[in-house]
C-alpha cells in the first residue's frame, strides 16, 4: 500500500474503506494504528487503539457511554506519564548530543584589573 498524506484524519480513509471489508480487519487495523508514524500534532490514534482492544467493543456489549465508562483518567494519566519519560529521553539525547558540539571557550588570562 501506498502511503498516504492525511489532512484532518487520524487513520487513512483507504484502510477504513477497503480493509474493513474483509476478515482481520481489526487486526490489520491495530497493526496500521501501531505502525503509523504522526509528528507534530495530537491524535485520536491511542484512543482509537484502547477501543478496538477493549473487551466491551470486542464483544459488542458498549454503547454511547463507552468513553464515560471505561476510559478514565487514569488510563489518560498512564499515557501521558509515557510521552512524558519518552519526551525526556529524547531531551536528553538531544542535549548530550549538543554537548558533544559546543566547545567550552578558552579562559585566557589578562591583565585588564592591573592597574
Amino acid at each position: 500500500m501506498a502511503p498516504s498524506v492525511v489532512y484532518g484524519d487520524t487513520i487513512p480513509k483507504w484502510n477504513i474503506e477497503e480493509r474493513m471489508k474483509h476478515a482481520g480487519a481489526r487486526g490489520l487495523t491495530i497493526a496500521v494504528i501501531r505502525n503509523y508514524k504522526i509528528e507534530g500534532v495530537i491524535t485520536t490514534l491511542p484512543f482509537g487503539l484502547f477501543v478496538l482492544e477493549h473487551e466491551a467493543f470486542l464483544s459488542g456489549k458498549f454503547d454511547t457511554q463507552f468513553v464515560e465508562k471505561y476510559y478514565t483518567a487514569s488510563k489518560l494519566a498512564g499515557n501521558q506519564k509515557q510521552n512524558a519519560e519518552l519526551a525526556a529521553i529524547v531531551a536528553l539525547r538531544y542535549w548530550l548530543n549538543k554537548q558533544k558540539e559546543i566547545k567550552p571557550v578558552e579562559s585566557v588570562p589578562t591583565n585588564w584589573r592591573i592597574r
